[in-house]
This record gives structure tokens, sequence and C-alpha cells, in this order.
């Protein structure tokens, strides 16, 4: 990459919107060509209330990941010769001088929480509005927000195709329209009206929407302590590696104190949606995915499980792209979170090999992308996706036996066929051999009765836990609906990951519970029983390892774990 095309392509306030394009459904042969939207144009367009809300990526495709957020200054460094944007002032640096951003000021974004109560596609607009309408009639206050983005990309140059996209073609569309019962100012009054709804039978969920995007200004410092002009935002690019020197908080705002790290690529300082500093790489699609495969899975799995991890990451991350990251100026951030992400550090030959290998290829399903998620390990059984998020189901990401047979009853396991079969280690693909089991597919976790008091009372005041009640599980046994019953109150939490979080980050929600009781009837300890590390949908990680050296291919695993989807190559 040349410096100064970095320094000057990676900023552009002017935002590329497809305004003439239909509202849904596939582009037309002969439409006009639209410019390509970089990361920022794509950000700019989601924090717009309204309008079109389909833009063109261009090709090569590019991706800006999140690598801090929370940050009052960011401090840049590079390997070999480098510039930096701020405003229109372009400043070139020599190898190894530390050059600072520093906030001055800055303005959050402004958040609403939304009580969501259902999803519709664009084409389903008018059954929405009549759903608002006959909310608003029984008193509610009901109504609808769109949100996400329709991606195109280039097609072939011929613009004669029997399908009919021409010289374009739809990349993934998360265009999504909600209906809301309720847009408040906190998150916290958002769940007490999710909790009185839910009370009442419903199945409400929360939606953070930004209503007003952030903003704020910087100013670079150089070597000399001198400063070198404010602006919006600063762009470092180098045809060498850069190196990042700040201690930033995770995607989650937890602090991270890491050592200096080294990215390809621009690296961009931005306003996050706190009003805080957030750094960000935007990077070629292909050389960030050569940085998530060996910060997934170890560089020596075999070629195959590498493989397939290299086209599921692909295909996620471009499913990710019409959504964005709930109002951060990124596409996708660097933790677990959306995909491990480790720039230079862990980049291996092997891994390289297994992403050039794939160059294009995803997952799809009757010519859509497929949001191939995957887990570190199923514990036997993967999951459904609408079982761990508030998704709509989807028939590429359902349930299945982590084994050569992908049967599955369809139906969650009672309690006592789940205690007995989380009692074994029957046979399984993330089992892994006897000689070399995996550690993560039984585990036991136990704490006192004040352990899980205080971890439950962080963010559900129910006092002593009296009773952990499993009231709805998913088709691998994953719980759903978890009842909690205290001396002081009792709620339900909703989905695997809150409910995980609240009992001190368990490994996954595929679990049975026992409780040891004193004399007074009181809970002495508890005693979780688990399968599994992870949400359990899409690819099993492990699973993938020994399938792979049972001799499956990258494809037949991908087939196994993303149900009736077949590859295609978007580009090469």
């Amino acid at each position: 990459m040349k410096p100064a095309s970095t320094a000057r392509g990676a900023i552009r306030l002017l935002v590329t919107v497809v305004a003439a394009l239909p509202a849904f459904g596939p582009v037309q042969a002969g439409s006009k060509a639209a410019p390509s939207a970089g990361p920022f144009e794509r950000f700019m367009v989601l924090s717009r209330p309204g309008g079109a809300r389909t833009v063109m990526v261009g090709l090569p495709i590019r991706v800006a990941i999140g690598l801090a957020v929370e940050q009052q200054q960011v401090v840049v460094t590079g390997a070999g010769r480098f510039e930096a944007r701020i405003g229109r002032t372009v400043v070139r640096a020599r190898p190894g001088e530390r050059w600072t951003v520093r906030r001055v000021a800055g303005r959050a974004a402004r958040v609403e929480h939304l009580v969501v109560v259902q999803r519709f596609s664009p084409a389903e607009a008018a059954q929405a509005q009549r759903l608002v309408a006959g909310l608003r009639a029984r008193g509610h206050d009901a109504g609808v927000v769109a949100v996400g983005l329709r991606l195109l990309i280039p097609g072939p140059a011929s613009s004669a195709r029997a399908d009919g996209l021409g010289s374009q073609r739809i990349l993934g569309d998360g265009r999504t329209v909600l209906v809301h019962v309720g847009r408040l100012a906190s998150e916290a009054r958002a769940r007490e009206r999710i909790d009185r709804l839910s009370a009442a039978g419903g199945r409400p969920w929360h939606h953070e929407f930004v209503a007003a995007p952030q903003d704020g200004v910087v100013a670079l410092i150089g070597p000399d302590r001198r400063e070198r002009g404010r602006a919006r935002a600063v762009t470092f690019g180098s045809a060498s590696p850069l190196v990042l020197l700040e201690s930033g908080a995770g995607p989650d705002g937890s602090s991270r104190p890491r050592p200096p790290r080294s990215y390809e690529g621009a690296i961009h300082v931005v306003f996050d949606r706190k009003g805080l500093l957030a750094t960000v790489n935007e990077i070629n699609l292909e050389r960030y995915l050569k940085g998530v495969v060996p910060a997934e899975i170890p560089a020596s799995d075999p070629p195959q499980a590498i493989r397939a991890l290299a086209v599921a990451a692909r295909s996620e991350a471009l499913a990710k792209l019409a959504r964005g990251h709930g109002g951060q100026p990124f596409d996708l951030c660097w933790d677990q979170h959306c995909q491990a992400y480790a720039g230079l550090e862990r980049v291996a030959p092997s891994t390289n090999v297994g992403v050039d290998a794939t160059r294009g290829q995803v997952v799809q399903r009757g010519g859509s992308l497929v949001e191939a998620v995957y887990c570190d390990t199923c514990g036997g059984h993967t999951e459904s996706i609408e079982n761990v998020w508030s998704a709509s189901p989807n028939p590429s990401l359902v349930g299945v036996l982590d084994g050569p047979s992908s049967r599955s009853s369809g139906q969650a396991p009672s309690e006592s066929t789940l205690g007995r079969w989380l009692s074994t280690r029957p046979p399984a693909f993330c089992r892994g051999p006897e000689s070399s089991p995996n550690p993560r597919y039984r585990w036991t976790v136990e704490m006192s009765g004040a352990q899980l008091d205080w971890l439950v009372n962080r963010s559900f005041p129910v006092g002593s836990v009296r009773e952990l009640v499993p009231l709805e599980r998913g088709v691998s046994g994953r719980i759903k609906l978890l009842g909690v019953v205290g001396d002081r109150g009792r709620t339900v939490i909703h989905k695997e990951l809150p409910i995980r979080k609240a009992l001190g980050d368990l490994m996954s929600a595929l679990f049975v519970v026992d409780a040891s009781r004193g004399a007074d009837g009181r809970v002495v300890s508890w005693r979780f029983r688990g399968a599994g590390w992870g949400h359990g949908v899409g690819l099993c990680q492990v699973g993938s390892r020994w399938a792979a050296r049972a001799g499956f291919g990258y494809r037949a695993i991908l087939a196994h774990d993303y149900r009736g989807t077949t590859m295609a190559r978007l580009y090469r």
C-alpha cells in the first residue's frame, strides 16, 4: 500500500449511496454502477436514520476492525517511514518516531434503547405498519425503525447474465424493520419494560439504536511534543507495518493493557459512541483473515480444518458489514465478540496458505450469503441460531449432532435425558480421541451459595438465590430462558450469553445445575455440569479439527455444520 493513497483515501466525509436502486429485490440488469463506499461511508449511512440504505462495496473489499475503544490518547509508530493526515495536513514521520493523538473534546452518540416485539424484512414494511397501528390502538407506545444496509459488489464485466444482476451483485442484505413498543433513554428502563411484557407472556428483546452519531476534536502531537493540528480524526498510513503502542479498552469497555502490536493497512483514530477515542485498522479483507485464522485456531491444525475456518470467517465478516457494530465506527471488533484478530502477531505460513487457497470463497444458501458463525467446542451438539440470539430461524444454522451422522431430534431434551447425556462422554468429533481428550467437551463448576448470590445480584437484585430453573432449552440443551428465584425477588434471564455472564462466565449455557442445601433450606453450594465452550452455533472448531483428521475435506465440514449450503466464489 502506498502511504499517500492510504492517508488521503481512508476517511471521506462524502457518503456514496445508491439512491436510484430498488428498495428491495434483485438489482436490474443495466442499472448504473454506483461509486464504491469504504468502511467509513458505510458507518455514516448506518448512522443516518431513514433514507436510501444500499451501498456499493468496491473490490478488493476493505474492512474496518476496532482495535480499542474508550481511550483518551493513542500512540502510533512505524517499522518504516509512515505518514499521518489530520484535516488537510499530511506529516511524514521517520521509523520509530512516536506520534500521539489526544482527545480534545468529544460528544457521545445519542443512543435509544428499543423494546422490540417483532422484526420484518423491507418487503414486509406494510405488515410492520399494520402491527404498529394495532399496538397503538391497544395503548402501546409503538413505532418502527429501519436498520442495516444492503451491500452490492461489482459483478462480471458482461451484463448478459441469466440472473439479471448485470454488473452488480448483492453481497449481503442486513436491512431489517423493527417494530418496538418503547424508545427509552436507558437500558435499565428498557429492561424493566421487557420484564413486564415477558411476565405477561410476550417475547420482547432489547435493541440499541443510535439516533445521532458521536463527534469530537482530536489533536496530533509529534515526537517533539508540538501540536501539528486539530480535526475530527487522524489517519496513519505506511507501506510498512504500523505499530500501536497504547493500552486500550476492549469492545465491551473493559480495561485490557496489551503489548505493542503491529498491523498492515491504515490505522484511524476516530470517536467511539461514548465520545472517547477508538483505534481502527482498515485493511484488505483477505489480509484481515490472515490475522484472524491463527488467532482463532492453532496454526498446527490440519489444512482442511484451516480452510474450513477461513471460509467461515470470510462469510461471517462479510455478513456483518451489512449491520455495523452497534454505533461504533468499525465493522468488527478484534475480540471473540466478533472474530479474534491479532494483526501481524500470529501470522503463520500454514494459515496463510489456507486463506489463499480459499480466496473469495463463501458459504451461501439459495444465492444468499450465510452468516457463518462458529464456536470453539459445541459439546457434542450444535445449536439453532434463534435459541442463542434474537434472530429469526435460519435453515442453515440449525442444531445438529457433531459427528459423521448429523441427525437431530429437532426438539429440546428433557432434564433427565440431558443430565444422563452430560454424565457421559459419547462419541463426537469435538470430544477428541481418548489419547488427547478435549477438556472443554465436558466440564464441572462448583461455587458456594454466597459466590453465586454475589454474581447474580450484580445485574439482577433478587437477594439470596434459592432456585435456578431452566424454563426453556434449545435443541442441543442450551438454556434459552433461566428463571432465578431469590428471597427478595425473581427474574427471568433471556438468551445464552446473558445467562453465562450472570453465573460467572460459565463456558456455555449447556448445563444442568444441582443445589446442596443446609438444614435451614438455604443453598450452601451449587454444582454445574456442562458441555462445550461458546454459543454452539455453526462450525465447531475443535470438531472440524478431528473431522479433518478423520479424512473429511473442508467442503464436507462446512456442509455438515451449515445445513443445505453450497460454496461460492465472490471474487478471485
